[in-house]
């Protein structure tokens, strides 16, 4: 593709398309090269972009392969702003709508960013640091509802570990058995959480 076809083309992509064309891009350049090899300058010319495009969307190599999960924890810490009715309906909710979407656009894709994040080290490491975010700010949220300081309400941060914990041990189950949902993995992990949590 010629540099004035490439560029008539991004004019034409809806805004936020970048961050999802350059996870897309990514996801296939590692798979094929492998996390090490694959470079920003790689990833940015498969998905058709410039290097300083990719910077204006990630920070690192890591993040793109976690494009949309910024958008979770916005949704996440909204809760703390507006306290909800129930936070553990709300807060399902929103993660139940995650797993939902994450396969959405494209199993096969979601399957191979899934294994990705499993299979190489620093994706994994990456991940765990996501969902160390989301715990803390979902043991706030627990914690605000039961009128309590979150850094040593006990039960609130069990709790938010334990609906953290539901979302990994989803997605690696789903790597493994496909046939059921992301979300299904995901609904099956907090229904055994639930009747713990009444107690």
């Amino acid at each position: 593709m010629s540099v004035e076809r490439a560029a008539a083309e991004r004019t034409k992509r809806p805004y936020g398309r970048s961050r999802r064309d350059l996870a897309e891009a990514a996801i296939r350049e590692i798979e094929r090269r492998g996390f090490a090899a694959t470079t920003v300058e790689d990833i940015a010319a498969a998905a058709g972009y410039s290097p300083r495009t990719f910077f204006r969307q990630f920070s690192s190599k890591e993040d793109v392969v976690f494009f949309d999960l910024p958008d979770i924890l916005s949704r996440l810490e909204a809760l703390l702003d507006a306290p909800p009715k129930s936070a553990w309906r709300a807060v399902s909710a929103i993660l139940m709508d995650n797993c939902e979407r994450w396969e959405s656009e494209g199993q096969e894709l979601a399957q191979h960013r899934t294994a990705l994040i499993h299979r190489e080290p620093a994706l994994y490491v990456r991940f765990l640091e996501v969902c160390q975010e989301w715990e803390e700010v979902i043991a706030r949220i627990f914690a605000a509802e039961r009128r309590q300081d979150p850094a040593t309400d006990l039960p609130s941060r069990v709790l938010a570990g334990s609906v953290v914990a539901a979302c990994r041990v989803a997605l690696r189950v789903w790597v493994a058995e496909p046939t059921v949902s992301l979300a299904g993995h995901m609904r099956a992990g907090l229904d055994v959480i639930e009747p713990r949590r009444r107690r």
